[in-house]
């Protein structure tokens, strides 16, 4: 019988012990750089883990900025120059930094709120204070004038003292790798690296803008000379065309970049017969100006295609929502096969049914769906154009 029971414990516990191992090895780790940190994420499949391990980055943001208190925007340079190494990470990234960044612009916005008023109430209070005290005509009406004024002057020191309290609370830290004293000339450097070797990886003829950086976040100023010494420091002679200026892969077409820049800097990528870098302002070029939405839409555009191919069922992938982008946003059918193009991927076939994509669409939302009905395709429709998008 305690032979028997023995048995029954031993086989109990090697099955906890394999249900453990399966759980265990479900959930592997993807490991990625944040600026100067090295983080990792869990899950179930490899575009969870990358996700979740750029929200972890995305939770260490110094959004929002001083210079930049629109935390979509703050967020989206960020985690463009984090270091991401992929798509869905920079995703979850932004996602993460956003609700961070939202959550800081909000305790930041109470907090002003609280002081504004309390500045006005302390105000009325001491004009009434110093009212009583002109016109009192007794030592006691004048006393009690006097500490009615002392304790106003009191409550705003507090006031004064409690700002320097909050500004460390909501302190926006920056991250190892940018922040004052960080070199532009190597943030942007490494962005063009990062940028050039994805391009020369890309198929097809694109246009494709890889990063808009911050120069803000960075020293106060570098030029295009600083750049070349720091590309070609680090063994980069092949961009910058050391051996001959003609030969430099690089187009400057912005001077010297300063804090007071007023601007993103974007690194784009063109690609015909070779790869160059175009170095421009992201208010200038309408790709710069749009990436984040051309990020987006390519995404669940590859997504749609790359789940459902093969497939004879017209699938609704996801809906975009475009209410809250920028009026000078824009987004067309060779954006996104360049988006696709830059990211090796000359196999899915995407059709804008209704065209261009901005803001005016809305209350409409960009509905990204797998078509099949002449041959297989994705569909960038406007929700309301479609009875498959109008269903789901």
């Amino acid at each position: 019988m305690n032979q028997n029971k023995s048995k029954l414990i031993i086989s109990i516990s090697l099955s906890l012990l394999l249900l453990f191992s399966v759980y265990v090895n479900g959930y592997d780790t993807y490991n990625c750089k944040c600026y100067d940190n090295e983080l990792s994420g869990t899950g179930s499949t490899q575009e969870i883990r990358e996700e979740n391990c750029g929200r972890a980055c995305g939770v260490l943001t110094h959004c929002p900025t001083e210079g930049n208190m629109d935390c979509n925007s703050c967020c989206n340079g960020y985690c463009n120059s984090a270091g991401l190494d992929s798509n869905n990470a920079i995703r979850g990234c932004i996602d993460s930094c956003v609700k961070t960044c939202k959550s800081k612009k909000t305790g930041i916005e109470l907090y002003e709120t609280i002081k504004l008023i309390a500045i006005i109430f302390a105000s009325v209070i001491f004009a009434v204070c110093g009212i009583l005290f002109l016109i009192s005509d007794s030592p006691e009406s004048r006393n009690k004038s006097k500490g009615c004024i002392f304790y106003v002057i009191i409550g705003l020191i507090v006031v004064g003292l409690s700002t320097p309290l909050i500004d460390l609370i909501y302190k926006l830290t920056l991250p190892g790798g940018v922040g004052p004293g960080t070199s532009c000339a190597s943030i942007i450097g490494d962005a063009i690296v990062k940028c050039y070797d994805g391009a020369k990886e890309g198929v097809m003829t694109f246009r494709y803008p890889c990063e808009n950086i911050d120069p803000s976040l960075c020293e106060k100023s570098v030029t295009e000379d600083d750049v070349m010494e720091y590309l070609n420091s680090i063994g980069r002679k092949d961009i910058t065309g050391a051996a001959s200026p003609t030969l430099s892969k690089i187009n400057w077409k912005i001077g010297t970049i300063t804090s007071e820049f007023g601007d993103y800097v974007c690194i784009k990528a063109i690609k015909d017969v070779y790869v160059s870098i175009d170095i421009i302002r992201k208010s200038d070029d309408i790709y710069c100006i749009s990436k984040e939405q051309i990020d987006e839409i390519g995404y669940e555009v590859k997504n749609c295609w790359d789940s459902n191919k093969g497939s004879d069922e017209n699938v609704v992938c996801s809906k975009i929502d475009v209410s809250d982008w920028p009026d000078d946003v824009k987004v067309e059918e060779d954006y996104i096969k360049y988006y696709l193009y830059f990211h090796g991927d000359d196999d899915t076939d995407v059709d804008f049914k209704s065209g261009s994509v901005t803001n005016r669409w809305a209350p409409d939302k960009v509905c990204v769906k797998y078509d099949t009905f002449f041959f297989d395709e994705v569909f960038v429709i406007e929700e309301s154009e479609d009875n498959d998008c109008i269903s789901q």
